[in-house]
């Protein structure tokens, strides 16, 4: 069995889903989650929009990290 294929969703969805602020420290753990693999996915893109345009990230050293992200990521 193949335990690197097995989970369905990623780490992070969950600060998407309870609408908490994506402090500096959670950001910071989002981006090493994220590059993990030294890629930045489609879904993770869409996770990485959707935080910044609904304004999940409260102080602006988190917004920043999470752009850096979406705009230098490789992609997928």
């Amino acid at each position: 069995m193949n335990l690197q294929h097995s989970v369905s969703q990623p780490d992070y969805e969950p600060m998407l889903a309870d609408n908490e602020p994506i402090t500096k420290y959670s950001a910071r753990v989002l981006r090493r989650q994220i590059m993990a693999d030294g890629r930045v996915s489609k879904e993770e893109r869409r996770f990485l929009r959707h935080a910044l345009e609904n304004g999940n990230c409260l102080d602006e050293e988190s917004f920043h990290i999470l752009l850096e992200l979406l705009l230098t990521g490789k992609r997928d």
